[in-house]
């Protein structure tokens, strides 16, 4: 029967069942346009509704009759199945875009570091205080190889955080990439925050680098150590722990016999804050 009007529709596309081992890295569209025919209330329907079922493409279906991982298909040739996904008083006749180009890339699997992506202010005064942790600390990541083999870490979301006065413990989910897979999409971290106290240390100043055959005499020899550390750390920090020195590698091309004071804490597991050495520029001569 011949139909009243014809009239260009416009309808979503969903993709389905993507074949295993694969990962579907060309571009396709999200909406057909079809012109079409049709009763007049039949298109008043369509106009009127406010949701519309998606075009369903299954796309194994297609990768199996080609077997090819790349290859492209003409829409013209899918109308009939198109036809049955709509009202039976709707006739397809052209389809926009005409061509489907399907472009595939093997799958593999790789375990990827997690990094977050984390700003935090804390309230004075509390300060981090020690590694933030994350559980798991990598996953296991599936797509293309021309991704994973220079993918070094995923990221989690950005999260900010104001006024923190104590550990944070949060579920972070991960930045999608439509072309991976992952094993797990959040992440727990663990933000460890305390409250810090100042301390102050006189430590001696050490020479590193230094040539055997030469004795170099540094003025002061002393420094003090003013500092930020933790209250549950406090009694743990011992002046052992700090290390301040002059680096005899900064020697060269330096014309004003002066040093600039370096400081380390070998006590990785201790976080210090706002570590300030006095004096912090020292003066040396070199005996031979």
């Amino acid at each position: 029967m011949t139909k009243d009007y014809k009239s260009e529709i416009t309808y979503s596309v969903k993709y389905i069942n993507i074949p295993e081992n694969k990962v579907l890295i060309s571009t396709l569209p999200s909406e057909f346009k079809l012109k079409v025919d049709a009763f007049g209330y039949a298109l008043a329907r369509y106009n009127l509704s406010k949701s519309l079922p998606s075009i369903v493409v299954d796309v194994e279906l297609l990768y199996k009759k080609n077997k090819k991982n790349k290859f492209f298909v003409l829409t013209k040739n899918t109308k009939d199945k198109i036809t049955k996904q709509l009202n039976s008083e709707i006739e397809v006749l052209n389809i926009s875009p005409d061509t489907l180009f399907f472009e595939f890339a093997d799958m593999i699997n790789k375990k990827i570091l997690v990094k977050p992506n984390l700003n935090i202010n804390c309230i004075k005064p509390f300060h981090v205080s020690g590694e933030i942790t994350v559980n798991p600390d990598s996953i296991l990541v599936s797509g293309p190889t021309s991704i994973l083999d220079t993918l070094k870490f995923i990221s989690s979301v950005k999260l900010s955080y104001k006024d923190v006065n104590d550990t944070l413990i949060r579920d972070v989910q991960l930045i999608d990439n439509a072309e991976l897979k992952y094993s797990d999409n959040f992440v727990r971290v663990n933000i460890p925050v305390d409250k810090y106290t100042e301390n102050t240390f006189i430590v001696p100043l050490e020479v590193i680098n230094k040539p055997e055959n030469l004795t170099i005499q540094i003025f002061p020899n002393k420094v003090r150590l003013n500092f930020l550390v933790s209250v549950s750390q406090f009694s743990l920090l011992k002046p052992y722990n700090l290390k301040a020195y002059v680096d005899y590698n900064n020697i060269q091309n330096n014309i004003s016999n002066k040093l600039r004071v370096s400081v380390d804490c070998t006590n990785k597991e201790i976080l210090l804050y706002s570590v300030k050495a006095t004096p912090s520029i020292v003066e040396y001569i070199i005996e031979k």
